[in-house]
C-alpha cells in the first residue's frame, strides 16, 4: 500500500482546523476539535522532519527543528488546556490576568524562538518563511540573524511598553510587525542584490 503523503495529511488537517473553528457552533467543541487537528498536524510534521526539509537523520540542525517543534505542540496545549479551562469556567481571570498571561506568551515567544532562529537550517515549515528566504540561503541566514539579534531589545521594549501603558492588544501587534517586518525587509534587500531580476514563480 503507497504510504501517505506526509504533506497532504498536514494540510488536510489544517484545513480541518480551519473548518472546526469557525462553522462549528459550539466553543468549547470548536476548540477541542481544532486543537487536536493542529496538534495532529504538528506531530505528524515531527516525525517527518527530515525527510520533510530534505535533510539527512544527522543533520546537526534537525535537533533544533526538532526542539522548535514541540516548543509550538506544547504551547499549543496548554492554551488549548487554558481556553477549554475558561470556556468551562473551571478557572477565572480578572480582565488585567487575561492581558498580562497573554503578554507573558508573547514574551516566551520572542525569547525563545529568537534564540533558536539563528540556528534554524532553511526549510519551508518552519522559521520566518517568505517567498525569498525558502529560496536563497544568504536571505534565510540574514533573517534569521536579525530575529534573533531583535528579540531581547524587543522583548525590553515590549515589557516597558506593555507595564507603561498596560495596552498588550497594540505592544503585541507593533512587537510582531517588527519582529518579522524589519527581518524580511532587510534578507528581501539581500535576495534582490543577489538576484535583481528574479521574479518569484507562481505556484
Amino acid at each position: 500500500m503507497k504510504k501517505a503523503d506526509p504533506f497532504l495529511l498536514i494540510f488536510i488537517l489544517s484545513l480541518l482546523a480551519l473548518f472546526s473553528a469557525f462553522l462549528i457552533p459550539w466553543p468549547l467543541l470548536a476548540i477541542l476539535l481544532s486543537s487536536a487537528c493542529v496538534a495532529a498536524a504538528v506531530l505528524l510534521l515531527y516525525r517527518n522532519l527530515g525527510a520533510l526539509s530534505d535533510l539527512p537523520d544527522d543533520h546537526p540542525k534537525l535537533g533544533t527543528l526538532r526542539i522548535v517543534t514541540v516548543f509550538n505542540l506544547t504551547l499549543l496545549l496548554l492554551c488549548t488546556v487554558l481556553a477549554v479551562l475558561l470556556a468551562t469556567g473551571a478557572v477565572r481571570l480578572t480582565e488585567d490576568g487575561e492581558k498580562y498571561l497573554a503578554a507573558a506568551v508573547v514574551s516566551i515567544i520572542l525569547l525563545f524562538l529568537g534564540n533558536l532562529a539563528p540556528k534554524l537550517p532553511r526549510t519551508r515549515h518552519t522559521g520566518l518563511r517568505l517567498p525569498w528566504t525558502v529560496r536563497d540561503d544568504d536571505a534565510w541566514i540574514c533573517a534569521h540573524r536579525v530575529v534573533g539579534y531583535m528579540s531581547v531589545p524587543l522583548f525590553c521594549f515590549y515589557a516597558a511598553g506593555v507595564l507603561a501603558t498596560g495596552d498588550v492588544a497594540t505592544m503585541s501587534g507593533l512587537v510582531m510587525l517588527l519582529w518579522i517586518g524589519v527581518p524580511g525587509a532587510l534578507s528581501y534587500r539581500v535576495y534582490r542584490n543577489k538576484f535583481p531580476r528574479k521574479r518569484f514563480p507562481r505556484k
